[in-house]
């Protein structure tokens, strides 16, 4: 399978490396042109995207190898790309014919989200009004389309959150993406006022969920399955896992002398700074090992049968390796010195984007354990009866 040969090692570090990480981070320029350009030559936009419209309809495992191979170069392009691939899946919620206005003119369209249910939708007729304002686009410089979650509420109804497509010529993109890490990700908001979404581009979650939405419907269990633990475990996970190797790599070169240490002594002669810098790395490793072990156990449970669980279970083990990975990246800048937070020090940014990724909400580590707990007692109490 040719398809994402060109991810290789070298080439999504040379992407990277032309997306000029360290000019993207200090003046908050999004992940450039060229490098998207770049990417969708290489096949990652249409890796997962159907083949009726000239998609590949690769394996997730494929695409998150090169997603790692893309992130221990640079996070925010990971981070953009992760997206623009597995947005492919969302597309394929909805009717064909919104499918046939995305991929129309070839596989290779980029779609950004905003999956917060903050703005409204107002059915009128055979189409639905979007109003309001939805955060943290990332890409949305990029793209060409965006998913927004909207809630909807009918007269005698409750409020329900309802997925809509909507051409970015629609929408304002508000320049607000002032972060303290993944600063080439772009991930601006957006503002909607009366625009209008045929019926047909859009679908309510709760047809999702069930996997009965109209794009679901004879598709690969894939596409059924739940959205969350699929995206979210296929965007988040990567660079704080990526960045935490790169960590190590850092640390591993020889300590620096420091003033505290007299002139005719160095930090790596003395048997108990020698002795501190081994666990300062061997612990960091050792939750890498544990990370790259969860990734698997998560990989394969996405083609388990029990959703209830699976959801539970990939949930879990997307917030456990982030939190494994964030804590190998503070350790191992905590104990690197004053000169670790000097802007030249790839160290900090690696530090900064990787404790950004903890912020998102589907990395809440104390409410994934806890929902996985309560998954595992109730699937317990059922199997005893």
């Amino acid at each position: 399978m040719p398809v994402l040969r060109t991810l290789s090692r070298n080439e999504s570090r040379l992407c990277c490396r032309n997306s000029g990480t360290r000019r993207t981070d200090r003046i908050r320029t999004p992940v450039p042109v060229e490098t998207i350009e770049g990417l969708a030559a290489a096949g990652l936009f249409r890796a997962l995207a159907p083949r009726q419209f000239g998609g590949d309809e690769r394996e997730l495992l494929a695409v998150h190898e090169a997603l790692i191979d893309l992130a221990a170069a640079c996070a925010s392009t990971a981070w953009v790309g992760a997206l623009f691939a597995f947005h492919a899946l969302m597309i394929q919620w909805l009717d064909e014919r919104a499918q046939r206005d995305v991929w129309g003119d070839g596989p290779n369209a980029l779609v950004a989200s905003s999956i917060a249910p903050l703005g409204s939708a107002v059915r009128v007729g055979d189409h639905f009004r979007l109003d309001g304002k939805w955060p943290l686009s990332s890409g949305i410089n990029h793209a060409k389309w965006v998913f927004v979650l909207a809630n909807e509420a009918g007269p005698s109804e409750p409020v329900r959150s309802r997925a809509c497509l909507v051409p970015i010529s629609d929408c304002t993109i508000l320049d607000d993406w002032h972060a303290a890490g993944l600063k080439g990700t772009g991930s601006h908001s957006l503002v909607m006022s009366n625009v209008v979404v045929p019926e047909y581009r859009s679908e309510t979650m709760v047809a999702v969920n069930e996997g009965t939405a109209r794009g679901m419907i004879g598709r690969s269990p894939l596409i059924r399955r739940t959205w969350k633990p699929i995206l979210y475990y296929s965007f988040c996970p990567w660079p704080s896992a990526a960045h935490s190797k790169r960590s190590i790599c850092f640390v591993s070169t020889p300590v620096p002398e420091r003033r505290r240490i007299p002139a005719n002594s160095t930090g790596r002669s003395r048997p108990h700074c020698c002795a501190s810098g081994i666990r300062r790395r061997s612990r960091p490793r050792a939750r890498c090992a544990s990370a790259g072990r969860a990734r698997d156990r998560g990989l394969r449970g996405l083609a388990a049968a029990r959703i209830d669980y699976v959801i539970a279970r990939v949930s879990y083990d997307s917030a456990y390796i982030t939190e494994l990975c964030s804590r190998a990246v503070a350790r191992l800048f905590r104990g690197s010195g004053g000169h670790a937070v000097y802007e030249r020090n790839p160290l900090q940014r690696l530090f900064r984007d990787t404790h950004t990724i903890t912020q998102h909400v589907a990395m809440d580590f104390d409410a994934a354990r806890e929902q996985y707990a309560r998954t595992l007692i109730e699937n317990l109490q059922v199997e005893l009866g």
